[in-house]
Order: C-alpha cells, then structure tokens, then sequence
C-alpha cells in the first residue's frame, strides 16, 4: 500500500510583489509522471482549503499548498521519470541533493534551515533564487523546502512546480524551453519528505500558489486545469 508522504510548504516569497493584475489563461495540465495512477503510484495529498481538500474531503493536511503524487521505495529504485504538464520555459531548476529524506532523517539536506530565508539560500531542505522581476514583473525571490526541483513558466502567465526530485534526475536547465510531457527529471524523496513523492505546484503570475483541482471547497477557480481531471480522479 502506498502511503502518505509529508512535504513542506513548498513557497516562499520574499519582498514585496503585487498582486497578480493580468487576465490567466486557460491551463490543460497532463499528467506529470511516468506512472500507471493508483497501481504504482496515487494520489496522496491536495491543497489544502481550510482543513479540507478541493472536493471537501480530507485528503489533505493544513498548510499543502500543492498535490502530491506517491510512490513506493522501490518504484522510486526503477526510476518513475517527471513529464512536464505544460508547454514553458524552465525559470528555475536546482539539484544535487540528498534524495532519500523521511521525516526521521539526520542526512543535513533533509534538515530545515537555520538561518531566515533570503535570496540566494541553499541550505538544508530549502533553496532560494536570487532577486529577480519574477512576481508579475515585481522584484522578489522564490523559496522552496522541496530540496530538488524546477520551475517552468507558462505563456498562459502561469508557473509550475516539480518538487522533491531525484539527485541529478534533472535533465534541463534555466531559459531551456519545454514542450508538454517532456522527462524532465525522476520522482524523488529530496527535501522536507516523508517518502517518495512528486510535489505538484501550480503558481500564479506572482508566484502564489493556486489549486488546479475543481471541486465545491476550491473557490478560486471556475472550472478545472486539468486536461481531464475524471481521468485522475473521478470528478
């Protein structure tokens, strides 16, 4: 049986940044991994609404901001490849990182870290970029607990987020553009992890995040972003 794996809150965002003042466009999100969905690998957490997932259910805990797609160990050992969910540009993309964290871990890559996050950091679980106009064209910076991991941007005026990856899974680099279901990297336990898992991110143009899912406790969007969210979960 597949479980559930803990991550962090995978955003940070330092300086101030507007609020997102552009019309989004429409995103058809695919699939991010190489994987047959509830054999070897599941669903195991959404973003977070008050307690309660988007379909108001509880597969979710306080504070996820994102959807975390499971696996086991030694699906993980196969090597589970990372596709991208949409056509972009990789904004950030950071790796190296131990890859095998649980919530036990003494490995130092696992650890939270010490100092206060800030442009530059890479420290422990946590990696932030350097002060950009990446905020809807305001200067602030992108932090992450999810150790390995890319960013790409999305002509749509969205961003994603690929987190907890595999050490030196990452096959693409900052200004590399991407087209959907490109492998990308291999799913991973970096980071803040309990287990293997990809963290799945979705980001608006100031880099918050936003819940792809449609369902009655996600009030933030009026149809889905999935190309078939029936497909992955039945709604």
């Amino acid at each position: 049986m597949l479980g559930l794996n803990a991550c962090g809150n995978d955003r940070g965002k330092g300086d101030s940044a507007n609020q997102d003042s552009r019309t989004l466009e429409k995103l058809a999100l695919d699939f991010p991994l190489a994987c047959v969905l509830w054999q070897n690998c599941t669903i195991a957490a959404f973003p977070d609404h008050n307690g309660k997932d988007p379909f108001c259910g509880k597969g979710t805990y306080g504070g996820h901001s994102g959807t975390d797609f499971a696996s086991s160990w030694s699906e993980m050992d196969k090597g589970i490849e990372v596709k991208t969910a949409h056509s972009g540009v990789v904004l950030f993309a950071f790796d190296g990182k131990f890859d095998r964290c649980t919530q036990s871990s003494t490995e130092a890559d696992c650890k939270n870290p010490v100092s206060p996050r800030r442009a530059g950091l890479n420290e422990g679980n946590t990696v932030c970029s350097d002060t950009g106009t990446y905020c809807n064209g305001a200067p602030c910076f992108y932090c992450t607990s999810s150790g390995n991991y890319l960013v790409l941007q999305h002509e749509s005026g969205y961003s994603t987020l690929y987190g907890h990856l595999a050490k030196n899974s990452i096959v693409v680099k900052a200004g590399d553009r991407v087209t959907q279901g490109e492998i990308v990297a291999k799913l991973g336990s970096s980071g803040f992890s309990g287990g293997p898992h990809l963290h799945f991110e979705v980001l608006d143009a100031s880099l918050q995040p936003l819940d792809p899912w449609f369902g009655p406790c996600n009030e933030a969007i009026k149809e889905s972003m999935w190309l078939n969210q029936a497909i992955l979960y039945g709604n």
